[in-house]
């Protein structure tokens, strides 16, 4: 009842301005992806390159008719085909005149226009080699971030241990270190010419300047990247992703797979991205450089760094082993720091790509030396699991558009098996496109950095074929759907026989104004399996359906506020047993960019999902170059309040809030995570410097 009347009071209370100010930054849809992305991936999904890149569009803002394919395919705003019809159109018709005439060019509309203004523009932008050493440290920006978190309960893995306890079994778990996340980042940045950024993390639960780092934070990061060096179209030095083909060989970071946005399901190569994650294992450190002659464009890389890993034993011949690699980047036990940097990853490879005006081909090999022996569980679903100390990934991709039909795909070898992936793109008329695709992972491909279209985690043992359209049938209202049918010939996890599925999405979007929106999906998911049974022995495969409506309402009340609304139920259907089932309820207040220095988002949200098999994501608003997309399930009430003040030109303060109560719990969380009590808070404070 109390955040009830605070709510109705913060909305209120922002409703009293009627000042004027520049649209904020609108970014709904990526949300919508994020979202997407969530819901389908079978782990942790870092989201900061995707965000990184719109922060940095937003205050440097793409040359709309000098830029390239690459630059346009990272505002992640854009499907290959309106991209391939922005470009066509300023090289027949000459540069634009004006941002506005995008919404005239085949393939756009008015909405998207307005979405990609944020990020672009018509001005001319010197080149590199035109630009002196006082111009970059004059005009170059100069940022540093520091932010810190806490959970506000105090969880069970920070309870102390009695010393006699800890003299008897020294490894017991619990946290060593202190409940606060800390984060500094610095970035300087010249236009997209000169980049360089620096930063450092400790997570919640780790040591700081003492035990297991005397140095200080738990993890280090940077890298130095210029653009434009004449024939080097790029060359960076330190942290950095690899993004080639459509991801079955060689793809680092975020990329994109099943979502509302059903027509964009081919992967546009950005070759190399400088890293600005947090995400401890999934990069790459050394150096990487492409060339350009002509239509032909060399990459190559060559990375030496440590990664986590489970260490199993040490091998008659000295050989480490270890059984999976870890990815949470967690260091907070003495079981977590033993796994911590455990096993030597040496990378070495090269991207030949020949790019003509409708037509391209490209060529990735990769060499991976491990200082250790990978050997997986010895588990049936591992069978054909690569296993070894080396492993060479090798593809060859392709793109070629003619008219109104594209065609894409890749093949990949390795592990001593293929993959390939195939797909066509089709624009019949300006409202109407579809997309096919068609996937084959054989059981026993591996890729060790790969992120292709897949409906499962592993990216291998699946055969698939989806099928996508978006049509524009009436004035402001856009339809898209998909329809993806796959299945595994061999085992899985938690799946214990060969299975199939299949899932589909219908969505509605009403765009009567810039700022206005009204959605309605429906989705529906097939998949199998194991059921757990006390009377029965062995697991039972069993197929359970998912279905979720979604309904999502956004527009403006004055011209600094926005309110937004969403409701989503899901009903959970396994054979046999008991349907489940859960709703979500939440309203938006958003107060952005009025004549005071602050903007407020506020959200309230409500849910009564049965269990974890009805659970809902929602992307909530948090600090730039971060994110978080939690779910929900139980019966509960969610709050966040989240405050931007710039304090002057040269900083800014934000400060975040949020709070779930729920009202079926006496405890949250399991192990060293469990909170006594059914309250979960959290606070977060970013103060960004700017010179």
């Amino acid at each position: 009842m109390v955040w009830n009347r605070l709510f109705v009071f913060s909305a209120i209370s922002l409703l009293c301005f009627s000042v004027f100010s520049q649209h904020p930054l609108e970014i709904g849809s990526v949300e919508e992806v994020i979202e997407d992305i969530s819901e389908n991936s079978e782990e942790e999904t870092d989201y900061t390159s995707l965000l990184e890149d719109l922060w940095c569009f937003s205050q440097y803002p793409i040359n709309i008719n000098t830029c390239t394919g690459d630059e346009l395919a990272k505002l992640h705003l854009l499907t290959g085909y309106q991209i391939n019809s922005l470009l066509e159109y300023i090289r027949t018709r000459g540069p634009l005149t004006s941002i506005y005439e995008i919404q005239y060019i085949y393939g756009f509309n008015k909405q998207l226009a307005g979405k990609l203004e944020p990020f672009i523009t018509i001005g001319a932008q010197k080149l590199i080699s035109d630009v002196s050493a006082g111009e970059l440290l004059k005009y170059g920006r100069h940022e540093l971030y520091i932010t810190g978190t806490m959970c506000l309960q105090k969880k069970a893995g920070y309870v102390g241990l009695p010393d006699t306890v800890l003299s008897v079994n020294p490894d017991k778990s619990h946290y060593l270190g202190d409940p606060y996340k800390i984060k500094a980042k610095y970035t300087y940045q010249y236009r997209q010419k000169v980049m360089l950024g620096i930063q450092a993390e400790k997570d919640a639960g780790e040591e700081f300047f003492r035990g297991n780092n005397p140095a200080g934070f738990d993890f280090y990061s940077g890298y130095l990247q210029v653009n434009d060096l004449g024939p080097v179209k790029n060359i960076i030095i330190g942290d950095y992703y690899l993004q080639f083909g459509q991801g079955l060989t060689l793809y680092s970071g975020l990329a994109f797979g099943k979502s509302a946005f059903s027509t964009d399901v081919a992967k546009r190569v950005t070759g190399i991205r400088k890293y600005g994650s947090a995400d401890e294992n999934c990069f790459f450190r050394g150096i990487a450089s492409t060339v350009t002659f002509k239509k032909i464009e060399l990459t190559g890389f060559i990375s030496k760094k440590a990664v986590d890993a489970n260490y199993t034993d040490t091998l008659e011949n000295g050989d480490d082993e270890f059984s999976s690699f870890q990815s949470s980047g967690n260091h907070r036990t003495p079981l977590e720091i033993e796994d911590e940097r455990a096993i030597g990853e040496i990378a070495a490879g090269v991207n030949v790509q020949y790019k003509a005006e409708k037509f391209r081909l490209g060529a990735t090999m990769v060499n991976y030396q491990f200082s250790g022996v990978f050997n997986p569980a010895d588990k049936l679903y591992n069978k054909y699991n690569f296993r070894g100390s080396s492993l060479v990934n090798a593809g060859i991709d392709y793109r070629y558009r003619r008219n109104k039909i594209e065609i894409f795909g890749e093949t990949s070898f390795a592990n001593n098996s293929w993959a390939t992936l195939n797909g066509i793109l089709l624009y019949p008329a300006e409202l109407v496109s579809f997309s096919m695709l068609y996937r084959n992972y054989s059981k026993a491909f591996f890729a060790y950095r790969n992120n292709p279209f897949s409906e499962y985690a592993s990216k291998n043992n699946e055969k698939g074929l989806y099928f996508g359209t978006t049509i524009y049938p009436l004035r402001h209202v856009k339809l898209t759907a998909y329809y993806d049918a796959f299945k595994s010939p061999w085992l899985r996890y938690n799946v214990s026989a060969p299975s199939s599925g299949n899932d589909y999405l219908v969505q509605v979007n009403y765009s009567p104004g810039r700022s206005t929106e009204f959605t309605v999906r429906f989705k529906s998911e097939v998949k199998a399996k194991n059921h757990n049974s006390d009377t029965i022995p062995v697991a039972v495969v069993k197929d359970f359906k998912v279905h979720k409506l979604r309904m999502n309402a956004g527009y403006p009340v004055c011209k600094n506020i926005t309110f937004r609304n969403r409701l989503e139920y899901n009903i959970f259907d396994q054979e046999e047993d008991p349907k489940e089932s859960g709703w979500y309820l939440s309203h938006d207040v958003i107060y952005t960019g009025g004549k005071i220095p602050l903007s407020f988002w506020l959200r309230l949200a409500v849910f009564n999902c049965k269990s974890y098999d009805t659970r809902v994501y929602a992307y909530e608003n948090t600090m730039p170059y971060s994110f978080s997309v939690p779910f929900f399930y139980n019966h509960g009430t969610r709050f966040y309040a989240m405050l931007k003040w710039s304090v002057n030109s040269h900083s800014t303060i934000w400060i975040r809030y949020a709070v779930t109560m729920y009202r079926d719990r006496e405890s949250i969380g399991t192990g060293l995570d469990e909170i006594k009590g059914n309250i979960d808070s959290d606070a977060e404070v970013m103060i960004k410097f700017r010179l």
